[in-house]
C-alpha cells in the first residue's frame, strides 16, 4: 500500500502484513457482532469472500431445536416463563415475546412472537417446549393465569411457583411504598416472609403474626388473604428440590 505524507511531501510503501487467523475466529467475531466490512479489514480478505464463507458455516451449523432435544437431559426442569413486548416490524404497537430460561443452565430451550399472550398462544408455546423433550417439573411464572393453564394442558403434573420478585414489585406498587412511608414498615414485614425458604409450618406462623399485627387495616387484610390463598404457589420448594 501506497501513501503520500503531507508533512515532508514523501511518498511511502507500506506492505501490510497478513494477519494470522483460522476460519473458526472468523465466524466467532461475526457472531459477536462484527460487521462484514470490519471482518474483512482485520483478516486482510476481501467483503465478499468474509460474507460467502460466514454465511456457508452459518447454514452448516445444526438448527438450535436439534441440540435442545439432543442435549436435554441437560436441563433441570424447573424452568422461568415470562413475556417481554418488543417492537417489531409491521406491528403498529409493541407485540410480546413469549420466552422460557432453565433455571440452572440460564439456556432458553424456545421462545414465541405472537400479537398477545392468550391461552392459545401459551399452549403453543409449552406444546413447542414438549417437543424438545424438556423436562418439565416446575413453572416459575408472574400470576397470568394464561400461562400456569396453557403451561397445564401440555404438562399436566407441574408445579406451579408464582414469581416472588413480580408478586413483591406488584405489592409496593399497590401500596406505594416508594412514595408514601404509611406501609412500608407492612412491606418490610413481607419482604422478611418471603427472604427465605421457610417450612409450611413457619410459614403460616409468621404470616399469622403478621395478620394479626395489621388486622384493623383492610387493604393489608386483603394481600395477606391474598398470600394465603396462594401460598400452595410461593412454596413449590417443597415438592421440587
Amino acid at each position: 500500500m501506497r501513501f503520500f505524507c503531507n508533512k515532508c511531501s514523501k511518498s511511502y510503501q507500506v506492505n501490510r502484513s497478513k494477519k494470522n487467523h483460522s476460519h473458526s475466529s472468523i465466524l466467532l467475531d461475526h457472531l459477536d457482532g462484527l460487521s462484514f466490512r470490519k471482518l474483512a479489514d482485520k483478516y486482510n480478505i476481501s467483503v465478499g469472500s468474509t460474507h460467502n464463507y460466514v454465511m456457508s458455516k452459518l447454514q452448516s451449523l445444526p438448527h438450535c431445536a436439534d441440540l435442545t432435544r439432543q442435549y436435554s437431559d441437560k436441563y433441570c426442569g424447573i424452568v422461568l416463563t415470562d413475556g417481554k413486548f418488543i417492537k417489531v416490524g409491521g406491528y403498529e404497537h409493541k407485540i410480546p415475546v413469549l420466552y422460557g430460561i432453565d433455571y440452572l443452565t440460564h439456556d432458553i430451550p424456545t421462545y414465541i412472537l405472537a400479537p398477545s399472550e392468550n391461552y392459545q398462544v401459551c399452549r403453543k408455546f409449552f406444546n413447542s417446549l414438549r417437543l424438545l423433550n424438556y423436562p418439565l417439573r416446575s413453572l416459575v411464572s408472574d400470576d397470568n393465569s394464561n400461562i400456569y393453564e396453557g403451561c397445564k394442558s401440555i404438562y399436566p403434573n407441574v408445579v406451579r411457583q408464582l414469581c416472588l420478585n413480580h408478586y413483591k414489585e406488584n405489592l409496593r406498587k399497590l401500596l406505594q411504598v416508594r412514595t408514601d412511608d404509611t406501609y412500608k414498615q407492612f412491606m418490610y414485614e413481607i419482604m422478611d416472609l418471603f427472604r427465605i425458604k421457610r417450612s409450611k409450618q413457619d410459614f403460616n406462623r409468621l404470616a399469622s403474626v403478621i395478620l394479626q399485627r395489621y388486622s384493623q387495616d383492610s387493604l393489608c387484610v386483603k394481600i395477606m388473604l391474598d398470600i394465603e390463598q396462594n401460598k400452595v404457589f410461593f412454596s413449590a420448594h417443597h415438592t421440587v428440590h
